[in-house]
């Protein structure tokens, strides 16, 4: 009985761990089934009802909150369905785990979280479905709470910018430094780069957070001090891009900051 719940939209979800587990097993099979065989719903059109398989999988993840990966489940019912027919594997997963994305942004949207942080949080990293809740509320505390948030929203915009067309990492490298800004950035950052990656390893968002909030005013200073894209060298060109590239890394890893509609 409980391997078909939940039956509809708000029905209630399997109560026993082997109901919970069929259901999430049998879903995924059928979502990866008809993705494999180009099926997937367009538009409006959902004939086979994939919307809400892919949302009673993501609510019996997260009410479960069981540590597993999206990615994994979706690789295991493809790659079974790889020994009877022949498909893209990478390509449907990828679709797969878009469709899973937009579900839960759908989800999120009616449950009265804002879209900038939707997108923020799932942008980052979406493939434990139990940790992303707790992602969100803390980022939406963070948020309420810290009073220049649209000013650091716009900080991190302005290094995301100007990494738009600097795809190839460029490594820090401090006897290059020329302003006091640039060594006042760099220790800021060294200081609480440990500290932060500590926080988002145990889950601890909102501290994250906080931490990373320091880095804005030698951040600001760091962009009236000195010329980033300067021609007076490349060499202090690439070293100046690299501290930007260090700290995108290490603002990514709690959320997209640029998808806030600031």
């Amino acid at each position: 009985h409980e391997h078909y719940l939940p039956a509809r939209a708000g029905d209630r979800l399997p109560s026993s761990v082997p109901g919970a587990l069929v259901s999430v097993a049998d879903r995924m099979d059928t979502i990866a089934g008809f993705f494999a065989i180009g099926l997937e719903p367009t538009g409006a059109a959902d004939p086979f009802a994939l919307r809400r398989q892919a949302l009673a999988i993501i609510r019996i993840l997260e009410s479960r909150e069981w540590d597993v990966s999206l990615t994994e489940i979706i690789s295991k019912a493809l790659s079974i369905l790889s020994k009877e027919i022949s498909f893209d594997e990478p390509g449907i997963l990828r679709k797969i785990l878009d469709f899973f994305r937009e579900r839960y942004r759908q989800m999120m949207l009616r449950s009265d979280y804002g879209y900038g942080l939707v997108e923020a949080a799932i942008a980052v990293e979406f493939d434990r479905i139990n940790q992303l809740r707790s992602r969100l509320d803390q980022l939406q505390a963070f948020v309420k709470e810290f009073g220049e948030f649209e000013s650091f929203v716009l900080t991190f915009k302005r290094i995301s910018n100007i990494l738009k067309n600097q795809d190839e990492p460029m490594g820090v490298q401090p006897a290059l430094f020329k302003a006091p800004c640039e060594s006042r950035l760099w220790e800021s950052y060294q200081a609480v780069k440990r500290p932060i990656e500590a926080h988002i390893e145990k889950k601890n968002t909102y501290e994250a957070l906080k931490l990373m909030a320091t880095l804005k005013g030698p951040v600001d200073d760091f962009f009236s001090g000195v010329e980033i894209l300067t021609k007076e060298s490349v060499e202090l060109k690439n070293n100046r891009v690299g501290m930007l590239q260090e700290l995108s890394r290490l603002f990514l890893k709690a959320a997209d900051f640029s998808k806030f509609a600031i």
